[in-house]
């Protein structure tokens, strides 16, 4: 049977090409209606064929064709559009107006021709097929342009074991899959994106809420749980665990041995200059330090972290003023206790040379000897000597 198929591009060799057609040499002008209207019969096959207005039989995976243009043979460049009648659960073949299965292919972004995958059929889609004689190691083939992305939570690549992962209506992978990713991955290329794990409301778990799970922004991580521990760090030999640094350069970290963790502030006197004395005990004797109780629950020791500033404000962290606890802008002071150790070494030595020259003042301390400590003794035991002297 002929078809627009059977035409050819040479225009002197269609007089006869398709037996519906006749446009002989010296044809009667009353058959060039009949002829016109053929044509007109011709391309609307190939239109039908090409919008999927086709009979589609067989089985999920081995689909029969029944094309509108009525060829009896494959030639590289046919076309048909089908609606796939299920999904597929594997490589599928495709028979054309009962001239035999070929299987059907597809092209990978990398990696060539491929079978079909699991899903890559889906019940009520629309599929164009191209049959090319050179696919499938040159046994013929059709080629599909236009694959689903499948049911399954990854879609073969065509690639060695490659996978392409896929999301849901939802945007989001399912639940319990796994992912892999080789070489470098962005997500998000603008300040506004964020990655969220463990959940997809928030992009600042923990931070004036209690929300749970951990975020990824463009400038900083935020975490929360709902119990338990939070940030698990671990290295396995001793060295630094974590670095801390400023526009790039470490100012502290954190190190680890096999029985100790030590947190460390930069202090490398090659940082320093101006070296001075200063008067510990005035800066200690200004401080108020008290026993408080906590407002949320507790209670402890410490200072007001607004009067210390007043005093001695290197150790103090500054936070908002003017609100209260539970406003949206509200950002407590803290104080680094850390700050005043130096402070209270100074004093002790400062202490110790007092304490000693009183000693020696008072006959306490024995020559090259040190401390006189049955004299000391005596001394503390005995207030009315003590005070006469």
């Amino acid at each position: 049977m002929s078809s627009l198929y059977s035409w050819s591009k040479t225009p002197g060799d269609n007089g006869s090409s398709d037996s519906g057609l006749t446009y002989a040499e010296g044809q009667p002008p009353s058959t060039l209606n009949n002829a016109g209207r053929q044509v007109m019969g011709r391309v609307a096959e190939w239109r039908d064929d090409l919008g999927g207005v086709t009979t589609t039989g067989g089985s999920a995976n081995a689909i029969t064709i029944t094309a509108n243009s009525a060829f009896t043979a494959y030639a590289t460049g046919l076309i048909v559009t089908f609606k796939a009648a299920a999904d597929n659960t594997t490589g599928i073949t495709i028979n054309v107006n009962s001239i035999g299965a070929k299987v059907a292919r597809k092209f990978a972004i990398t990696g060539g021709e491929s079978a079909l995958g699991a899903g890559d059929i889906q019940e009520g889609g629309l599929y164009t097929a191209i049959y090319d004689a050179a696919l499938n190691s040159s046994a013929g083939g059709w080629h599909i342009y236009n694959t689903s992305l499948g049911t399954a939570s990854t879609r073969d690549t065509g690639t060695s074991g490659a996978a392409l992962p896929l999301l849901n209506a939802s945007n989001t992978w399912s639940a319990g899959t796994t992912q892999n990713f080789n070489g470098d991955v962005t997500l998000g290329n603008d300040s506004s994106d964020a990655i969220r794990i463990g959940q997809n409301t928030s992009n600042n778990p923990g931070v004036s809420n209690t929300d749970v799970g951990g975020a990824f922004l463009s400038d900083s991580f935020r975490i929360s749980n709902a119990s338990g521990t939070a940030i698990f760090a671990n290295v396995n030999t001793d060295t630094t665990l974590v670095s801390f640094r400023r526009s790039g350069t470490q100012v502290g970290s954190v190190s680890v041995t096999s029985s100790a963790t030590t947190f460390n502030t930069t202090s490398d006197g090659r940082l320093k200059a101006n070296f001075r004395d200063f008067d510990a005990g005035a800066l200690i004797g200004a401080i108020n330090v008290y026993r408080f109780d906590w407002k949320a629950g507790g209670s402890g020791y410490g200072v007001k972290a607004q009067e210390a500033r007043q005093v001695f404000p290197d150790a103090v962290s500054t936070g908002s003023e003017g609100d209260a606890p539970g406003d949206a802008t509200f950002a407590p002071w803290g104080v680094d206790y850390s700050k005043y150790v130096p402070l209270l070494i100074r004093d002790n030595q400062d202490l110790r040379q007092q304490l000693a020259a009183l000693s020696e003042r008072l006959g306490l301390v024995e020559s090259g000897r040190g401390f006189n400590i049955p004299a000391i003794e005596d001394w503390i035991h005995h207030p009315s000597e003590r005070d006469s002297e």
